[in-house]
């Protein structure tokens, strides 16, 4: 578990621009440190750039089977 000071880092990852928006505007007020993606073909690098604690993401992305 993680000391009460640190920042949980969250990687979101969805085709739709509003809830990207909508998740990372209410997560970012509640103190989380976030990372957004638009095509799931990137989430790999930004994984890896941002080592999250937790990843959102769309089961449903085009171009991913």
């Amino acid at each position: 578990m993680k000391a009460m000071d640190t920042v949980f880092k969250i990687l979101i990852c969805d085709d739709d621009l509003l809830i990207l928006h909508v998740y990372s505007k209410l997560l970012t007020m509640q103190g989380y440190e976030v990372a957004i993606s638009k095509n799931a073909i990137d989430i790999v690098a930004l994984a890896a750039a941002h080592t999250p604690d937790l990843i959102i993401i769309d089961h449903n992305m085009p171009f991913v089977s």
